[in-house]
């Protein structure tokens, strides 16, 4: 049971990560595939058009969301505040 919510959340987290990036607002380093903040505030309208529009048609990458796209946009916004700009990669050199 405890790992099944583990591993939702995971699903979740990398669900909206997929809304983030597709709207610029996240990234994802090639090399450790860490989600890294873009520095963007200014694109989360286009995080929120992104998110209602994969929701509205039922996209397989927010269907676990169950339609509700305001828990999208919140997970973005999450990840976006516990996101550094630089990755573990780039922090080590």
């Amino acid at each position: 049971m405890i790992f099944e919510r583990f591993f939702l959340a995971g699903k979740r987290r990398r669900a909206a990560a997929l809304v983030g990036i597709e709207a610029g607002v996240l990234a994802e380093c090639p090399v450790c595939r860490e989600i890294t903040d873009m520095g963007r505030a200014d694109r989360l309208s286009d995080a929120d058009r992104v998110a209602d529009e994969w929701v509205q048609r039922g996209d397989e990458r927010v269907r676990l969301f169950h339609g509700d796209a305001d828990a999208v946009k919140q997970l973005v916004r999450r990840l976006i505040e516990q996101s550094d700009i630089h990755c573990t990669c780039q922090k080590s050199g």
